[in-house]
């Protein structure tokens, strides 16, 4: 870099500081506040997802902050100092999207972690709602449902009666979330390294003006959401009482999403599967 170059590239390496400083103040914020919520909500996840959806707004903010910043007040002057066979622009861009694409990673996790937290936390009140005794409505007798953690029919062995039961609050909230919360943190890891992958190929393909995206790369591609989705769904299944049957029928059903979104438009792949 030349000297015009390198005091550019000082300019944003600081004001990409500043964001980074900001953004883990953010988490330190969000994890205390979020943890504060679900002490004061043990049973109740609403409360702790009202508390992400507002701070995946302010994270958005600080994300718009530095996108504007870069297109507004920076991005224009690399341009005027690109020289030679270029790359400076293309450097600049790729500096800014890593440090947001960290960022978004560093919430992701962060996010996830404290959702699949709750729901541990929430375990033990769940086991204890379970064994409380389940009385017949009309003579009071004692029930046996088969489950607790589903609305079921039990006739009452006593008198007859058809009860319904249903699942006490935090069991019926724990069955809700954990298997998503923790179906999401066994898989995290391979969402980001599926990220990362997708942003170094649009690199590569940049590199060299953009050709069509190869099938072994689409392929790749394909076979990464599959591993995405057997993490999440074998976790899931662990949560949800799912038959292996009903399991791989989540996980299929999700790759078929993919392919239709990102794959199923694309002549060139369509023609190598004979579609």
């Amino acid at each position: 870099m030349n000297s015009n170059q390198q005091q550019l590239w000082q300019r944003l390496e600081g004001f990409v500081a500043k964001i980074k400083q900001r953004h883990g103040e953010l988490m330190q914020e969000a994890e205390a506040g979020c943890r504060q919520v679900m002490v004061d909500n043990p049973t109740d996840p609403i409360p702790l997802g009202n508390a992400v959806s507002a701070i995946d707004r302010r994270f958005d903010q600080l994300r718009r902050k530095m996108d504007d910043t870069w297109s507004d007040q920076i991005m224009d002057m690399f341009v005027d100092a690109e020289t030679g066979s270029g790359g400076f622009v293309d450097r600049g861009i790729d500096y800014v999207r890593d440090a947001e694409h960290d960022m978004e990673c560093a919430w992701a996790r962060l996010k996830i972690k404290l959702q699949a937290d709750y729901y541990r936390n929430l375990w033990p009140i769940a086991v204890e709602e379970m064994k409380k005794p389940v009385s017949c409505t009309n003579c009071g007798m004692e029930l046996q449902p088969p489950v607790r953690h589903q609305s079921v029919n039990v006739t009452c062995p006593g008198c007859n009666a058809a009860n319904q039961v249903f699942p006490h609050k935090a069991v019926y909230s724990y069955y809700g979330g954990a298997p998503h919360a923790f179906g999401e943190e066994a898989a995290i890891e391979q969402r980001v390294m599926i990220e990362k992958w997708r942003i170094q190929v649009d690199r590569d393909r940049r590199a060299q003006d953009w050709p069509d995206e190869s099938i072994q790369s689409l392929d790749k591609w394909l076979e990464m959401e599959r591993e995405y989705w057997n993490l999440y769904g074998q976790m899931k299944a662990r949560l949800s009482s799912e038959t292996p049957e009903q399991q791989q029928a989540f996980i299929d059903s999700r790759v078929k999403q993919f392919v239709e979104i990102h794959l199923a438009n694309n002549q060139q792949w369509r023609r190598a599967k004979g579609l």
